[in-house]
């Protein structure tokens, strides 16, 4: 289990969420009530995370991911 900081250019702040082992990007999306189109980014890649992939392996705690 993993925290992250999750910011967007629509909201003011940002909010702290737990990411569970082993969730997908798409569930994450989900889970948070994103839509499906939504685009994860965190800083210390140059790509937006593609939906399929484990989202906990390119985060570590605390980081902050960006949605577009």
């Amino acid at each position: 289990m993993k925290w992250i900081h999750l910011k967007s250019k629509h909201w003011i702040g940002s909010a702290t969420v737990m990411i569970p082992q082993g969730m997908a990007v798409w569930q994450f999306k989900q889970l948070v009530g994103l839509q499906e189109d939504s685009i994860l980014t965190v800083p210390a890649l140059a790509f937006p995370l593609p939906d399929q992939v484990v989202l906990d392996k390119y985060i570590t705690n605390f980081d902050t991911v960006y949605v577009e």
